[in-house]
């Protein structure tokens, strides 16, 4: 049977009508600047999920969490983060307060002198550049690395810290060294294995370039090297800011990332797996993924971590966006979309103009998650007046559902963030957005997914009502319109609080439109109070059929 593309009605009323019910998706939200002064520069560097500064170094890092379609929270800029915990609606710090949680660049006590600490300046304030924010592939804890301080050409301190989920909130742990004579002021990403071995991977500059690593069987205390080397892949200087992601394989690690091979760029991977006493073995070879594409984020499935996703993107051109799938030690690639986005570059170079005045390889903005046990592909993708997000289900070997738009706006898209792990039947994430000269924001979503599998019917075949909220949340006013494909005549429409009292009965207020009936709410109830922000339920009768749909008002 063919599927049928679904565009959710919460983002295109205007032009498609109500065609699904979403139970519970909730957004788009912009980010509240005024609470959150920092979020306003999401859109200048691409914090999301990544640092401050080298977001041209850096691509699509998974800085979100997701413990359920409730509890989630972000890393939001070089050093902070917030959490919902009522599924968007509001946003909070980690530990349910007012504002944002600092997650690194605090003072460093007065008493550490000791190397490398004693060439650390402005009173040992920690340098907020170029951190990373990772979630664990294991947990609920979200991991920062970084660097102490950016001095080029000279020995560099580097660290990593968990932000641990205790069960309700997220607190932070202290910090670890990892290695003390790192050059330059690159990015650093933080893995953690089942096993509760750690892995420090960074993009070392200058002397011998590349990749370096580094592992702690001891939560942080002391790190080792693979084989008594540091340097997985040196690029000789030849690749200056390529994409890195590491994800847990098998009981070791694997590496995705580009590197020239014959003057081109090319996608690849390297791992090393431990032995009985939990030592790691040499790498591997550097193996072929695709050729002239980045590896943009990476997941890991399977109960023995041994299938993995990985979304790629052309190197600095605009094009396919395709996903490698690694099962049984070999690599395919499915194709999964196309976008038009190339590479982020200010003036001349004739990118698509963001702040950032640095190549930010962000090609698609494409990203793999799972939620429950379905894997999904993110992209997002241009035209001459809007950019939109789209999702695509995989449902078989190189086979993937018809693409959801998930976001649809007139402002460019600058980064993307998506949680590792989704819970199942939501899919929430977070883009930050630029308008040229008056700055941007961060919004967020979080999609109902549940609804998705059986729209691929033709919605006609389906005789019933449904319900759409618009917006939702909304502030002030909400408009809830009805799919009414059997003409039934609506015998009671009505808003219920969460104790299931009648709020308002609006069945004397709708305007009938063809087969639509639209309703509006002020958020008033019967006398005319203006009622508190929360969750409300709208039911719908129309002679033996009920539909029903929540929604949020929060003022």
């Amino acid at each position: 049977m063919q599927r049928k593309r679904i565009i959710p009605c919460l983002l295109i009323l205007a032009v498609m009508g109500c065609h699904a019910l979403f139970a519970a998706t909730i957004g788009p939200i912009k980010i509240s600047v005024a609470k959150f002064p920092i979020a306003e520069w999401v859109s200048s560097q691409g914090y999301l999920g990544m640092g401050h500064f080298v977001a041209y170094s850096t691509v699509c890092r998974y800085g979100a969490v997701a413990v359920a379609h409730d509890t989630i929270m972000t890393a939001i800029s070089g050093r902070n983060a917030i959490a919902t915990f009522d599924g968007g609606v509001t946003w909070k710090s980690l530990t349910g307060g007012k504002l944002y949680t600092q997650i690194h660049g605090e003072v460093l006590p007065a008493g550490i002198t000791d190397w490398p600490f004693s060439r650390i300046k402005d009173n040992y304030t920690m340098n907020t550049q170029n951190a990373v924010y990772q979630a664990s592939h294991i947990n609920n804890d979200l991991f920062v690395g970084g660097f102490f301080q950016c001095n080029d050409g000279a020995a560099a301190p580097v660290w990593e810290r968990r932000v641990r989920y205790d069960g309700q909130f997220w607190v932070n742990d202290p910090y670890s060294l990892a290695d003390s004579t790192a050059n330059k002021c690159m990015p650093c990403e933080v893995i953690e294995l089942p096993s509760g071995q750690l892995w420090f991977i960074w993009k070392n500059d200058y002397g011998s370039s590349g990749l370096h690593v580094k592992y702690s069987n001891d939560s942080g205390a002391t790190w080792g090297k693979v084989n008594g080397v540091r340097v997985l892949e040196s690029y000789n200087n030849h690749v200056g800011c390529t994409p890195y992601l590491a994800v847990p394989y098998l009981n070791g690690v694997a590496i995705m990332h580009s590197k020239p091979v014959s003057s081109v760029t090319t996608a690849g991977w390297n791992y090393s797996l431990n032995d009985v006493n939990n030592t790691p073995q040499p790498w591997s070879a550097f193996g072929l993924i695709l050729n002239g594409y980045y590896v943009n984020s990476a997941i890991v499935r399977g109960s023995n971590y041994d299938t993995l996703y990985a979304a790629l993107v052309m190197a600095n051109n605009a094009g396919p966006v395709k996903v490698g799938v690694l099962t049984n030690g070999s690599w395919s690639v499915e194709e999964v979309g196309k976008s038009d986005i190339s590479a982020s570059n200010t003036g001349a170079s004739g990118g698509d103009a963001y702040f950032d005045p640095f190549p930010t390889l962000l090609n698609g903005r494409a990203a793999v998650t799972s939620c429950g046990e379905d894997i999904y592909c993110l992209w997002a993708d241009k035209s001459a007046d809007s950019f939109r997000i789209y999702a695509k289900k995989r449902v078989g070997v190189n086979s993937w559902s018809d693409a959801i738009t998930l976001v649809s706006q007139t402002e460019r898209i600058y980064q993307l963030s998506v949680p590792l792990k989704c819970p199942a039947g939501y899919l929430p994430f977070f883009w930050d957005f630029y308008v040229d000269n008056t700055g941007g924001g961060l919004r967020f979503l979080n999609f109902d997914l549940t609804d998705v599998a059986v729209e691929k019917q033709p919605i006609t075949s389906r005789p019933g009502i449904r319900i759409c909220a618009i917006p939702n949340p909304f502030t002030s006013i909400v408009e809830m319109v009805l799919d009414n494909k059997s003409a039934a005549s609506i015998t009671r429409m009505a808003v219920y609080d969460i104790h299931g009292r009648v709020v308002r009965d609006l069945t004397s207020c709708g305007l009938l439109t063809g087969d639509r009936w639209s309703f509006t709410w002020d958020g008033k109830d019967k006398a005319g109070k203006v009622l508190a922000s929360g969750a409300y339920l709208v039911r719908a009768t129309a002679d033996a059929q009920v539909a029903e749909k929540r929604f949020i008002l929060a003022r």
